[in-house]
């Protein structure tokens, strides 16, 4: 089990640096992956705190477990799957615990196993360039569309959660945000692969006005989280009905639902309950084959 430390100092009681990152590397240090460069530690310690929002706290955890989870998925040669089988699962879950306040220890992989697995350190590189990609603003090679996505919704809950944030590595490495800086721009959809777009058809059962984050669940009982959507408030009139939604398709791993961006919701077609099958053809017969008809199911009438 590998351990990442994150830091969340507050933007007048930490140093800060010109542009959008710093990045400091140094020998890796015993115990749990503290960051050598002693910047996790100082900030940590000095810096007067400020509570963080529950919610956005609550929508990194989650960003940073799917975007493990896809990155471990990958690493395993299994990005094709769906539902991840279960020793693969468990090299991918996160267990989170607070060091000391501002402080968060998050711990990925297997208690029970031992640190021996070559895809836990194909992981951790892996992890390594993204981080670095995150203090340059530039998408690293080989950087596929799914894990891309998932370093663009994590960049969202950081923009929401700090203004500075410090995570250190397992290798001892650390990297200084300053989430303002952050641009999701190198993260988007890259033109090597193709967007998948979808039509979804079912009834919207919750609208979020602050994020714009709607959910729709298809007649299979699919749901799909729906977001960036244009005109929320208009969307949100048609919570409780059948609407179509079409946007651009990311495929949800695991537990998590697939979800639909850019999502544009309008109200569908509904079926007409109980609607009168449309009327045949009348017969074209002639008076002898009326005759013959008769003749022949005359005893049925």
């Amino acid at each position: 089990m590998r351990t990442y430390d994150v830091c969340f100092p507050t933007a007048a009681g930490s140093p800060t640096g010109g542009g959008p990152a710093q990045v400091a590397d140094g020998p890796a240090v015993s115990g749990p992956a503290r960051a050598a460069n002693e910047a996790v530690e100082q900030s940590a310690g000095e810096s007067e705190q400020v509570p963080l929002d529950a919610a956005a706290l609550g929508d990194f955890l989650l960003a940073w477990q799917t975007l493990i989870y896809r990155v471990t998925r990958e690493a395993a040669d299994l990005a094709d799957l769906g539902r991840m089988v279960r020793p693969i699962e468990a090299l991918s879950q996160v267990r989170a615990t607070w060091h000391w306040p501002g402080e968060m220890w998050l711990h990925v992989g297997d208690p029970t196993t031992l640190p021996i697995d070559p895809l836990e350190g194909k992981v951790d590189r892996t992890m390594a360039g993204i981080i670095a990609g995150l203090a340059a603003n530039r998408r690293p090679t080989g950087i596929t569309n799914p894990i891309a996505d998932a370093v663009d919704n994590l960049i969202r809950t950081l923009t929401r959660l700090a203004p500075e944030v410090i995570i250190g590595l397992p290798d001892g490495s650390a990297a200084r945000l300053r989430t303002s800086h952050l641009s999701r721009e190198p993260w988007r959809q890259s033109r090597t692969e193709p967007v998948r777009t979808a039509l979804v058809t079912g009834r919207l059962e919750m609208a979020d006005l602050h994020t714009a984050r709607f959910r729709v669940r298809d007649r299979e009982g699919t749901p799909y989280d729906v977001t960036e959507v244009p005109e929320p408030d208009q969307a949100a009139r048609l919570v409780g009905t059948l609407v179509a939604v079409r946007g651009v398709l990311q495929p949800g791993t695991g537990t998590q639902h697939h979800r639909i961006e850019q999502g544009r919701i309008q109200p569908a077609e509904s079926a007409r309950a109980g609607s009168a099958r449309p009327a045949p053809d009348p017969l074209d017969l002639t008076d002898e084959q009326w005759r013959q008809f008769l003749a022949d199911h005359g005893s049925e009438f």
